[in-house]
């Protein structure tokens, strides 16, 4: 269900994705739209130097990575500051086009 939500609202996806990538979550996450997936971005330092970092990127598909995703993030997206900025950007952007369209 959550995966309509991220495919067909590209504003979600962007609040989603600022969430996602906060310092808070030890492996950065970003939905890819274009390419039906999320990308996930791990830092660790490296075993032989504490100060040395070293970064992977690993792409994986949204069917791989949405109960995980469900499970582990999105109520936390959805109790958080950012997903309320995201409702009412959301509602402005909806009051702007019935101003237009009237």
């Amino acid at each position: 269900m959550m995966s309509k939500k991220w495919q067909a609202d590209s504003l979600y996806v962007d609040f989603l994705n600022a969430f996602l990538a906060l310092p808070a979550f030890p492996e950065q996450i970003q939905h890819r739209p274009q390419d039906q997936a999320f990308q996930v971005n791990c830092t660790k330092p490296q075993a032989t130097d504490r100060k040395e970092r070293v970064s992977t990127i690993t792409l994986i598909r949204e069917e791989d990575i949405v109960g995980w995703l469900t499970d582990n993030r999105l109520p936390l997206f959805h109790d958080s500051c950012v997903y309320f900025q995201y409702r009412l950007a959301k509602r402005l952007s909806e009051i702007s086009q019935e101003m237009v369209s009237t």
